[in-house]
């Protein structure tokens, strides 16, 4: 069957160590012809951008080197810009779509090719209006990956789009009528979807909906970074969220002390509350397995 065009959508901010590897991978998809970056800090983010708000790590360097020279690079429509929130960098791309159908990509998240295809194939054969994923959490690195109750297990990321929807929150898809795609409200609590969307991440007896008998993960690799990396990223949220007024120094400090990332306990598979560490023997996601670190530390393990 030949698959109708689908819109890549991203959002991005400082991600350098990842997005070349993703974009290489995405573009590849012979069924996705346009891919929409949104680049650029929201409000609440400025201080982690460099001075005209955008990356400073090198990112916007590595989507234009991409988009010149890889032979796909053309699908990509890059928009820069200072953003209020990320409601507003999620409609800026909605406003470039040209397809029925998109796929919300994260610069850290990946799909295996061959799974992420087959839910799209699915999805326009059955005509359903959404499709939800279930999260896969690297861990330090690509072979372990960790659970936790308090992050999201679950994502919409691929549906059908008409001009008109729009975002009314970070990842709440709307349609021209002002109707949440993915949920009814009067039916959150017991997870029946008032539109015809199906959560990859549910059981049949678990679900009052569509069930496809397919697996497709969204690997995220956002706390498989180098050490360095989530000393500033989770201080940054803890300055940001506990609206902590210490130094940068003591923070950091506080950070590496108390964070589930730095437990010595996580090697192990321990509980490192609030997050349970698990061994992962694949498979990966190509793009992961080109990864620099990803043989590396296979040795090291």
């Amino acid at each position: 069957m030949a698959l109708k065009p689908v819109t890549a959508c991203m959002i991005a901010l400082n991600e350098a160590e990842f997005i070349g590897h993703n974009l290489r991978s995405h573009l590849a998809l012979p069924w996705i012809d346009q891919f929409v970056i949104v680049e650029g800090a929201v409000d609440k983010y400025v201080h982690a951008a460099g001075p005209d708000s955008h990356s400073n790590d090198g990112t916007i360097d590595i989507i234009k080197d991409i988009q010149k020279n890889h032979p796909q690079g053309q699908k990509i429509e890059l928009i820069t810009g200072k953003w209020r929130d990320k409601e507003q960098q999620r409609n800026a791309y909605l406003e470039k779509v040209r397809n029925g159908w998109i796929l919300l990509i994260d610069a850290d998240e990946f799909y295996r090719e061959e799974e992420i295809t087959k839910v799209v194939e699915t999805a326009q054969i059955q005509d359903l209006d959404c499709i939800v994923f279930p999260h896969r959490h690297f861990w330090h690195d690509f072979h372990h990956y960790a659970y936790s109750v308090g992050w999201c297990k679950t994502q919409l990321r691929f549906s059908k789009f008409k001009k008109g929807w729009k975002y009314n929150v970070h990842y709440t898809l709307s349609d021209d009528k002002g109707r949440n795609l993915q949920w009814d409200g009067a039916y959150r609590n017991t997870r029946a979807y008032a539109s015809n969307c199906v959560n990859l991440a549910y059981k049949k007896e678990d679900l009052a909906g569509g069930i496809l008998p397919l697996k497709c993960w969204i690997y995220h690799c956002g706390y498989a970074r180098d050490r360095q990396y989530m000393v500033d990223k989770l201080a940054f949220y803890r300055k940001r969220d506990k609206k902590d007024n210490a130094s940068d120094d003591k923070i950091k400090a506080e950070v590496e002390k108390n964070s589930s990332w730095f437990d010595p306990r996580w090697f192990q598979g321990l509980n490192c509350d609030p997050a349970t560490v698990f061994k992962y023997g694949g498979p990966w996601p190509s793009a992961i397995e080109a990864h620099p670190r990803f043989q590396e530390l296979i040795i090291k393990d």
